[in-house]
C-alpha cells in the first residue's frame, strides 16, 4: 500500500512564534526568538511539514541565523519537509544564495483586477449610503486601468481612498488612484511618475507602431 503523507503547515513570525497555521493558534512565546525557531524547525520530526517563516530578512546580518538556515536546506533537502521564507524584498546574503530557490508572486493582472474590481463595486452597492454612484462600463474600464502595478492589498485601500476622497464612484477616482501610484512610486526613491499630458496622437506617423502599442 502506498503511505498518504498528512500535510502539516507552520508558520513563524517574531510576534507569534512557531505556531500552527490556523486561525485561532496561540502565540508560542517559547520560539518568538527566530534562533530558536529555526533550532525547533531543523529538529522536527513529522514528515510532510511546510515551515513557512515571515520576515526573517532583518536578522540576516546574524552569522548565527545565517547557519541555522543552511543547516535547515541541508536537512530538508530530499526530505519531505519544506522550509519557506516570505519576505516583501529580496535580500539574501551571499552565504545563502546557491542554498535558495526564489520565487517571485506577479502583481495581479487585468483578469484578477478586475474581479477584484466588480467585488468592490458589489460591496460599495452593499453600503452607497450617501456616496455618488457613477459606476459605468467606461469607468470601470479607466478603473481597471489605473489599478495595474498595485498589488492586491494596495489596490483594496486606494480603492476605498478614492471612493471616499470622490465622495463616491465618480472619475475623479481614477484621479485618485492615480496619485496613489505616483506616491508608491515616489516612495522607492528610484523611479519618477510623470503624468502623460499627450496622447497617441499627438504623434505623428508611426502608425505600425503605435497599433502596435495599442494591442
Amino acid at each position: 500500500r502506498q503511505r498518504q503523507m498528512c500535510i502539516r503547515d507552520r508558520r513563524w513570525s517574531v510576534t507569534e512564534g512557531l505556531v500552527e497555521h490556523r486561525r485561532e493558534a496561540k502565540p508560542d512565546e517559547d520560539t518568538t526568538n527566530p534562533e530558536e525557531a529555526l533550532g525547533k524547525a531543523l529538529g522536527w520530526r513529522d514528515d510532510g511539514t511546510i515551515f513557512v517563516f515571515r520576515d526573517l530578512h532583518h536578522y540576516f546580518e546574524h552569522g548565527k541565523i545565517v547557519r541555522l538556515l543552511r543547516d535547515c536546506a541541508h536537512h530538508f533537502r530530499g526530505a519531505s519537509n519544506t522550509f519557506v521564507l516570505l519576505s516583501p524584498v529580496l535580500s539574501l546574503p551571499k552565504d545563502l544564495e546557491k542554498e535558495v530557490a526564489v520565487a517571485d508572486f506577479p502583481l495581479p493582472g487585468s483578469d484578477e483586477i478586475a474581479q477584484m474590481v466588480d467585488k468592490s463595486y458589489r460591496d460599495f452597492t452593499d453600503n452607497v449610503g450617501s456616496f455618488v454612484d457613477n459606476f459605468t462600463p467606461e469607468l470601470r474600464r479607466d478603473v481597471i486601468r489605473a489599478c495595474s502595478g498595485l498589488t492586491e492589498d494596495e489596490m483594496d485601500d486606494a480603492l476605498a481612498k478614492a471612493v471616499i476622497e470622490s465622495g463616491g464612484l465618480t472619475p475623479a477616482v481614477v484621479d485618485s488612484l492615480n496619485r496613489t501610484k505616483r506616491e508608491a512610486i515616489r516612495k522607492t526613491q528610484c523611479l519618477e511618475a510623470i503624468e502623460a499630458r499627450e496622447g497617441m496622437n499627438a504623434v505623428g506617423g508611426l502608425d505600425v507602431l503605435k497599433g502596435w502599442v495599442k494591442k
